[in-house]
């Protein structure tokens, strides 16, 4: 959702930029912001594995509750030591109510903002629309180069097929890439575009 089509979801980047840069300390790059249709039950997981620091931006377009698919939270599962226990003990996986949780309740309107390496799951919902984005730091050195390279790799899988319009909906719009924002550039250094290509030519292929 970067694109000329999307322009409620360009400004939610701009501003949602300002967050990321705000508690990085520093200035950030975006991954693809998108549109998610959810249903049912999601069991616990991490968006993330990786030593590098990520963060997710999320908004939902219904009123969540505790048990009607609200985000329900680990609090301090993103640091390293708690969660390794807890994968040692078989969570991921897990439906959600396998724990006592914290449940994030949200009216439309409402911002969400978390660790990529927190567990997190939810349980009870019917369907829910969710507006995303995720954000690394722009790495100032060169071991956080490959860092950021390999975050985007596992992002931006050859093999992978949304199941959307990849045409008329990019990875990244002309919008975007035409833009005078900071990050625009950087992405294209770390050679983030021509990931997301390769994953759209393959989801073409399939269609």
């Amino acid at each position: 959702m970067m694109t000329a089509e999307t322009p409620a979801s360009l400004a939610l980047l701009d501003r949602t930029e300002t967050i990321a840069a705000t508690l990085f300390d520093s200035p950030v790059l975006p991954t693809r912001a998108k549109g998610v249709r959810y249903s049912g039950n999601t069991a616990w997981h991490t968006d993330s594995d990786l030593p590098i620091a990520s963060l997710g931006i999320v908004t939902y377009f219904e009123s969540l509750g505790e048990e009607s698919g609200a985000l329900c939270v680990l609090p301090g599962s993103h640091r390293a030591e708690f969660a390794t226990a807890l994968r040692s003990l078989g969570i991921a996986g897990k439906p959600a109510e396998t724990l006592p949780s914290h449940a994030i309740l949200t009216e439309p309107g409402d911002i969400i903002v978390f660790d990529e390496h927190l567990f997190h799951a939810s349980f009870g919902g019917e369907t829910r629309r969710q507006w995303r984005v995720d954000y690394i730091a722009d790495p100032a050195n060169a071991e956080g180069e490959e860092q950021a390279r390999v975050y985007f790799r596992e992002l931006y899988r050859p093999d992978w097929d949304g199941g959307y319009d990849v045409d008329r909906y990019p990875s990244y719009g002309s919008d975007w890439l035409h833009s005078p924002r900071r990050a625009v550039a950087r992405l294209e250094a770390l050679g983030v575009y021509e990931l997301a290509a390769k994953q759209e030519a393959f989801a073409r292929s399939r269609r």
